[in-house]
């Protein structure tokens, strides 16, 4: 092994205290820009099935686990301390990892967590090198005299998804420094283990697996299947001699990495050029920034699929229903748990070389059934796949605000590339089968996004070749396509909705129920439809081609204006095909209000931002459902079917808030917005480390849904950003 070279200090970097390193509730997430991650609290102990490291076998789907955690155990001067800790009861852990937890360090949002132990300072920094499918420990190791460490892990053979009920059956082969271990039987898949010490420190242990039972504290407040199995064992014995030492392991494919501490040093100036990217395009330099652009980008991922769109799929559910992981899995035993003895090792031959991955993403190809690559957007991490819509509405934070304007047109062309039927698919499933198009805004926000990235770029190029695609969208829906979506001829507002199905973003379905339908003439639907139509116009006119659907453009804006609700100061939040007017007031109105092409007086702003504040507005976000409404449920937590049944019926909503900002600085409110911002930006480091979460419960703001989400990270990006323009201009610290 080679000197290892210092690391580059980072651009930022946030401590949490020992008290706040110890906090199990808060996540730390690496992904690898291919739908993989790598999941822990900060202190390194797994607290939900997603824990570990999610390798894709079909990015950024078909997520697979194998290793839990690393197992570390320090000797010194005779006394023995398990660096590691690990949740087999509910409040009992194993390991003495939280009581010598010093701090963590987030630099660049690179976790690195240091631990005292018997006056031997331990750090361990982690990353994922990007598209590596990997991960990567650093261990640096300040020792006053000679100590041992021993390497092990906590490994599994299991979907994401999932919990094992039984041990898993694991096979492992040493070769020299590395372990590979793999599943037994058809469908198995294997994880390479490998560690780097100076020459002659490290001795290979013959391992001796245990099973080991498994409590994931997150799971159980998510009502969601909290008991796992897997199995420990140590690999490696290190020699540490006195002074500062450096070593490392790298887990999942290690030849895709080759020397960690150059890989670390890759993906260190990798972040360092994502956040000097979007300094440039924003002109915004400061910490908020820096942590969303580097945020953002994990969201961004390859998407490997076959070129043929798949048939809808009306099923979709808000989350993933929980899956427990039968005896039947590859790698378990149906008749009985997996016992020590039915684990295998084989010290001989070389280690097996894990399924090569790919490296970038490469142009579609039009081939019928052969793969194709290109971007997508992970909705949110740790459990959703890549959305349509979600992708759609935070492109612009993500890759516009960020000065990707490359990737930006990636993720436009996945889903023009997918349209069926003038619609784009509502989700990709997380199993590689196809994808759903139960989405009336979709297509609509595609279009929205597409004009946003050719205002930003001035492509002229990609104009053209998808002008076409843009009528072809509009056509469908005005001649009437999937779903019940169709221009009403009486008025050309956009018709949706059939029974049983969900088609807007308040999508929950349970079983036979959507909770909220929303059927006829969802408000922010028409002011999408309008942005679509006036967007085709626009095109046309800029590459100097005649409208096509100028006429309607008109006749649907005059028809928009039935939807103020003069009695209520608000927008309707939807009309039923009949014209009956539904005052329900969520932050619909919103969205519809801050499109380009919405017809709406000041007085009328002033008043839905009046209305809002009132109802809606908390200090993380705003209410799906007004607080004075009697179907306004507080409480976001327990099973999922309560947690379904509040999804849009009073949890709070980050991604909104993006609207609000914006229309209270339409209205010259720069101080109203940076409040309204103000709670988000603290939040950052309360849940998803450097990230923001899903959702908030309505009363109580705890945190819920995914940590770390798209729209919710790109909207507050966004709206950072137009807020700081705006105290420029006015004068204002910002």
């Amino acid at each position: 092994m080679t000197s290892p070279a210092a690391p580059l200090p980072p651009i930022y970097s946030h401590r949490l205290g020992p008290q706040e390193a110890r906090d199990l509730s808060r996540e730390v997430l690496l992904a690898d820009g291919l739908g993989g991650f790598a999941l822990s609290s900060p202190a390194g102990v797994p607290t939900r099935c997603y824990s570990g490291l999610a390798q894709s076998l079909r990015p950024p789907v078909q997520r697979q686990t194998m290793f839990i955690t690393a197992l570390e155990t320090l000797e010194v001067a005779g006394r023995r301390y398990a660096l590691h800790a690990f949740e087999v009861a509910p409040g009992t852990l194993e390991g003495d990892g939280l009581n010598l937890l010093s701090h963590v360090d987030l630099n660049d949002l690179l976790p690195t967590r240091v631990q005292l132990a018997g006056g031997v300072r331990v750090s361990r920094t982690s990353f994922v090198p990007h598209r590596s499918g990997t991960l990567v420990q650093l261990y640096e190791i300040d020792a006053p005299q000679d100590v041992t460490l021993t390497l092990g892990a906590l490994l599994t053979h299991r979907d994401m998804h999932a919990v094992c009920t039984v041990t898993p059956k694991l096979e492992f082969l040493r070769a020299g420094a590395d372990v590979t271990v793999s599943g037994s039987g058809e469908g198995a898949h294997l994880i390479g283990l490998r560690v780097f010490t100076p020459a002659g420190a490290a001795e290979g242990l013959r391992p001796q697996p245990v099973p080991q039972r498994l409590h994931y504290r997150l799971d159980t407040a998510r009502g969601a299947p909290d008991t796992d199995r897997a199995v420990s064992t140590d690999l490696w014995r290190v020699m540490v001699p006195a002074g500062r030492q450096r070593l490392a392991l790298v887990v999942g494919e290690p030849a895709r990495v080759g020397d960690p501490w150059a890989a670390h040093a890759q993906e260190t100036r990798r972040r360092h050029a994502l956040i000097a990217q979007t300094f440039g395009a924003t002109g915004v330099q400061d910490s908020v920034t820096a942590t969303l652009a580097l945020s953002a980008d994990s969201f961004l991922v390859e998407r490997q699929a076959t070129p043929s769109p798949a048939r809808p799929d009306v099923q979709a559910e808000a989350e993933p229903q929980e899956v427990t992981a039968q005896a039947t899995m590859a790698g378990q035993t149906p008749e009985r748990d997996a016992h020590e003895d039915e684990l295998l090792v084989d010290d001989q031959g070389a280690a097996p070389t894990p399924p090569a991955r790919p490296d970038t993403p490469a142009p579609v190809s039009g081939l019928a059934g052969e793969p194709v690559r290109t971007l997508s957007v992970i909705a949110g991490y740790p459990w959703f796949a890549d959305w349509g819509r979600d992708s759609m509405i935070a492109l612009t934070g993500l890759t516009l605000v960020t000065g990707r304007l490359d990737e930006a047109r990636q993720l436009l062309t996945t889903f023009l590339d997918h349209l069926r039927g003038g619609l784009t698919p509502n989700n990709f499933h997380d199993d590689g089968s196809g994808a759903g198009y139960n989405t009336v805004d979709g297509a609509l926000w595609l279009i929205v996004a597409l004009e946003r990235y050719l205002r930003a770029s001035s492509d002229a190029d990609f104009a053209r070749r998808h002008l076409d695609s843009v009528r072809e969208i509009l056509r469908a829906h005005l001649q009437g396509t999937e779903f019940g979506i169709r221009a009403d001829p009486q008025d050309g507002l956009l018709l949706a909705g059939e029974v049983g199905v969900q088609l807007t973003w308040m999508d929950v379905k349970i079983h036979d129920w959507v909770v909220t339908p929303r059927h006829g003439k969802p408000v922010e639907i028409q002011a999408l439809w309008l942005a679509a139509l006036a967007a085709e116009s626009r095109l046309s006119q800029a590459l100097v081609q005649e409208p096509a659907y100028s006429a309607e453009v008109l006749r649907a804006r005059a028809a928009f204006l039935q939807l103020w609700n003069e009695e209520g100061a608000y927008l309707y939040d939807s009309l039923t095909s009949d014209g009956r007017a539904d005052p329900t007031i969520r932050p619909n109105a919103l969205l519809a209000l801050a499109l380009p092409d919405t017809p709406a007086v000041p007085e009328q702003l002033d008043a839905a931002l009046l209305t809002a504040g009132r109802e809606l507005l908390t200090p993380l976000g705003l209410r799906t459902l007004a607080v004075s409404d009697p179907r306004y449920l507080g409480n976001y937590g327990g099973s999922q079917l309560v947690r379904d049944a509040a999804y849009h019926q009073g949890t709070v909503w980050p991604w909104p808030l993006g609207a609000y900002v914006e229309l209270l600085l339409r209205r010259g409110r720069v101080a109203e917005a940076r409040a309204a911002l103000d709670g988000l930006v603290a939040h950052l480091w309360e849940a998803g480390l450097g990230s923001v979460s899903e959702v908030f419960s309505g009363d109580t703001l705890t945190p819920g849904g995914c940590a770390f989400q798209a729209w919710s990270v790109s909207e507050v990006l966004r709206a950072h950003v137009l807020v700081c323009h705006a105290e420029r201009a006015a004068g204002e610290p910002g």
